[in-house]
């Protein structure tokens, strides 16, 4: 169970946040294919033959928008809205947050039988795809999840994720090994210094907001 790369191309170039344009290039036989992030001005750009067939044309788009990806990760970057291309960013940020969950401490979210890491996936629905059952499991709040394989505080873990693609709501970070009510650890069992790395490395991600007063204190 592979995590399929998001349809990163029809997100982009329907979307009024990119300027997709095609150019001159100084190479010969070829023309330039040019991608913009309109508000960051950050862009890509593609050298292909001039010659192509119209499904090479929509395989090079398809690079230069994965390119153009992998560039706003790096940087960070996020988006607010509740297009589609925002939300796809965003599940991207949530998968990489499991990630994260999953390299650390008891490894929640990896199964080592299946030698699978859980993944979110959207289509106009948050789904997550279980790393236990290999079941595709639409995350909506207050029904019933088949093929679920944790416990409640990691299917509200799983329903912050959710909000966080769908409405860009960032998780408070006590979420991540919520600390105990009574006596020291969390209720994850990360041991102390698996939850530090943990946090350490979920912060680096804009999938989280600031600190709560909670643990902060």
């Amino acid at each position: 169970m592979i995590a399929p790369k998001p349809a990163w191309a029809s997100a982009m170039l329907d979307s009024d946040r990119f300027a997709f344009n095609v150019g001159v290039s100084s190479a010969p036989s070829k023309v330039r294919l040019t991608l913009v992030h309109v508000r960051r001005e950050i862009q890509v750009s593609l050298d292909v033959a001039g010659a192509g067939t119209e499904e090479d044309l929509a395989a090079c788009k398809a690079d230069l928008c994965e390119q153009m990806a992998h560039r706003l990760i790096e940087v960070n970057h996020t988006e607010h809205g509740i297009g589609h291309f925002a939300r796809l960013l965003r599940c991207e940020y949530a998968n990489r947050l499991i990630q994260v969950i999953s390299s650390y401490g008891r490894c929640l979210f990896y199964s080592k039988k299946n030698d699978q890491v859980a993944y979110l996936s959207y289509d106009h629905r948050v789904y997550l795809h279980d790393e236990g059952t290999g079941q595709r499991i639409e995350v909506r709040a207050g029904c019933p999840w088949p093929g679920f394989s944790h416990n409640g505080t990691i299917r509200d873990l799983v329903e912050q994720l959710r909000n966080y693609v769908m409405r860009a709501q960032r998780l408070d970070p006590v979420y991540i090994g919520i600390d105990k009510l009574h006596g020291p650890g969390n209720v994850w069992g990360y041991p102390d210094d698996q939850i530090r790395l943990c946090r350490q490395a979920a912060m680096r991600l804009p999938v989280l907001g600031a600190e709560s007063s909670e643990r902060a204190a």
